[in-house]
């Protein structure tokens, strides 16, 4: 399970190369900074809710952009925002916040059980050890 640094997700991987490949225990490969490497094997991939965008399975995913396969398993309606649960293919879960812009109302939000691909740009990963982070569950 993915973990939450404060309203960040974490996702356990492990290094490929010092150019910032990070192959996720799922066996997707995501780009980070290759500056956030720094010499580390094992690390933990973050990326805050809100840098993330969930699209259609179909939808072509913008070059440079890293994904994730996943499914919705959780939806709360907040007014000018929506925060989504999806669970990745690899069961992590990762948490996603969409403002409510193009969905304007509760009956355009995604729903439980859509398949969505999530993306963000490596910009918007930092890298942490894996061993700093709390155990699966917890939060700082």
């Amino acid at each position: 399970m993915a973990g939450f640094l404060g309203v960040s997700n974490l996702l356990a991987g492990k290094v490929e190369d010092s150019a910032g490949a990070v192959r996720l225990a799922d066996g997707t490969a995501i780009r980070v900074p290759a500056s956030a490497i720094a010499g580390r094997s094992t690390v933990e991939a973050g990326v805050r809710p809100e840098k993330i965008r969930m699209r259609e399975q179909t939808d072509e995913v913008p070059a440079g952009h890293n994904r994730l396969a996943g499914t919705v398993v959780d939806a709360s309606y907040i007014g000018v925002s929506t925060q989504y649960i999806v669970e990745t293919q690899g069961s992590e879960r990762v948490m996603v916040y969409e403002q409510n812009i193009e969905r304007a109302t509760k009956a355009e939000m995604w729903t439980r059980g859509e398949k969505v691909q999530l993306t963000w740009l490596p910009e918007h990963t930092f890298v942490v050890e894996a061993s700093a982070t709390p155990a699966s569950g917890e939060t700082e």
